[in-house]
């Protein structure tokens, strides 16, 4: 059996136990906790919780193994994310994940991300095939993964040639990278961008991996590709047809 090791987030609240963290915070943690001083400076005494998370973690403040963040400065707040040893992708993997496509995010680590493209060639959230109001038959998803489906499309209108893409609303793109790593890890778009995964990098936007993920712009451009190739003449075709050879 492996020994238990720090968790990779851990959050601090100045009330008295469980039941008073604020509700919008409730259903995030588990029961592992404990009591202790907070990481501020006038040492508050509260809790720490982690998300929840596999038995193979404790809770406990370590300040030479974590970094400590402010995050809801109303209610004093504040995360502790690993830093020794650093976070891995698999700590926070959900037990019903869905799965996706490896993709190297801003801390240098490869992330599950759903390809979220209903018509995608590498489609990867749970999906259902039934008539529509009007008849049709169609694929359909949860509501829980519908925002996801929906935005793949906006985003593949906004993708150019070369997979750049163009998107005015970065309040919506976040949500959009934030929900589609929640569909396999047990993280939220706060801890993910304290966790710099959305760092710029010389491969470009933030988001951009991500969001080439999404609409799985590699599946889409295989098919491209395969359209071309069956358009193309062959060479036995060139040659019949009176081509340079003949």
């Amino acid at each position: 059996m492996s020994a238990m090791q720090l968790a990779p987030l851990i959050y601090h609240f100045t009330v008295p136990s469980v039941n008073d963290i604020p509700e919008k915070w409730q259903n995030r943690f588990s029961l592992n906790k404990i009591h202790g001083q907070g990481p501020r400076h006038d040492k508050t005494p509260g809790i720490f919780v982690a998300p929840c998370s596999s038995a193979n973690f404790y809770v406990a403040s370590e300040p030479a193994n974590q970094k400590w963040h402010p995050v809801d400065k109303k209610n004093n707040v504040y995360l502790a994310i690993r830093s020794n040893p650093p976070v891995k992708p698999e700590e926070l993997l959900l037990p019903n994940a869905a799965g996706g496509i490896p993709t190297l995010l801003g801390d240098n680590r490869e992330w599950l991300i759903p390809a979220a493209k209903l018509d995608g060639p590498n489609f990867t959230l749970p999906r259902y095939h039934a008539p529509d109001a009007e008849g049709a038959w169609k694929w359909h998803v949860d509501e829980k993964y519908r925002f996801l489906t929906e935005i793949a499309e906006e985003l593949w209108d906004k993708v150019d040639d070369s997979g750049e893409f163009r998107h005015d609303d970065e309040e919506r793109l976040r949500a959009a990278c934030a929900t589609a790593l929640s569909v396999n890890y047990n993280i939220t778009a706060a801890e993910a961008g304290l966790m710099k995964l959305f760092a710029e990098s010389a491969r470009g936007s933030a988001y951009f991996g991500i969001v080439r993920a999404i609409v799985d712009f590699p599946g889409q451009l295989e098919i491209m590709q395969h359209i071309l190739d069956k358009k193309k003449p062959s060479a036995e075709c060139a040659t019949r047809s009176g081509g340079p050879d003949s």
